[in-house]
């Protein structure tokens, strides 16, 4: 479970300036709809993980779709 918050953690300190910087470049609409693409996959992977290894993976990808 520490692995999970770690990178979860990580991951959204990673991610936020770089949205504002797709934001600007791309569009916030665009960025949004990924965003929420991103976040459910990663919800996908999050519910139906097969080992709790896999749920590094889930938490860094709900992370870089959360800002």
């Amino acid at each position: 479970m520490k692995s999970v918050l770690a990178s979860y953690t990580l991951s959204l300190a990673v991610f936020i300036p770089i949205s504002g910087w797709m934001a600007d470049r791309f569009g916030t609409r665009r960025v949004f709809a990924s965003a929420i693409g991103l976040f459910t996959l990663g919800r996908f992977f999050a519910a139906y993980r097969a080992t709790s290894i896999c749920w590094s993976p889930a938490g860094f990808c709900r992370a870089a779709a959360a800002p």
